[in-house]
This record gives structure tokens, sequence and C-alpha cells, in this order.
């Protein structure tokens, strides 16, 4: 007998739902993450080829993030972070303005 925190939705639908938010609604985590990652980058005004080269990776790698393909990895995340002279926490901050 397993027991489910969502009783309703399936268990892959259970994986990508993370948290509530401050109001008691869904908020998708994953999605808000693809959107933040592009936001930061156009407001530092650069290209996802030239972060991407940027950063040493291919140049389709914030791209492939962006379009929802792919995950940085926890070393690849700092990096981003990082170039974009952020912390992890300012970009986790949902209050901020980008």
């Amino acid at each position: 007998m397993s027991t489910r925190i969502y009783p309703n939705k399936p268990r892959k639908a259970i994986r990508w739902e993370l948290y509530y938010t401050q109001r008691g609604d869904y908020m998708d985590y994953l999605e808000w993450f693809y959107q933040r990652i592009s936001e930061l980058r156009i407001q530092k005004g650069v290209s996802a080829r030239d972060m991407s080269l940027s950063l040493g990776q291919s140049e389709s790698y914030i791209n492939k993030i962006e379009n929802k393909r792919t995950l940085p990895s926890m070393t690849g995340f700092f990096y981003i972070c990082d170039y974009l002279n952020i912390t992890p926490q300012e970009f986790f901050n949902t209050d901020a303005t980008a």
C-alpha cells in the first residue's frame, strides 16, 4: 500500500507539481524555472547562443533549457547564476523583479 500526497493525480503529474504558492494555488516551478532563465538572459541583453558559448557549452545549451528539452545540472545552474551575476537565492526569489 502506497500513500500519495495528491491522491487524485497520476504519479507522472505528481512528479512535476512541486509546491503551493502563498495564496494556496499550485505553482509550476518547472515551467517557472525555464521562463526565469529566459527572462534574466533577455534582461542582460545577451543571446541564448552567446550565453551558451560563454558558459563553455554547445551553442544550443541555453536554447534547449529555455525550450524545455533539458535542465542544467546543479553545477550548470550555479554557472548560469554566476554568468547572470545573481545568487541562486536571487534566482528563486519570486517577489523580485528580474
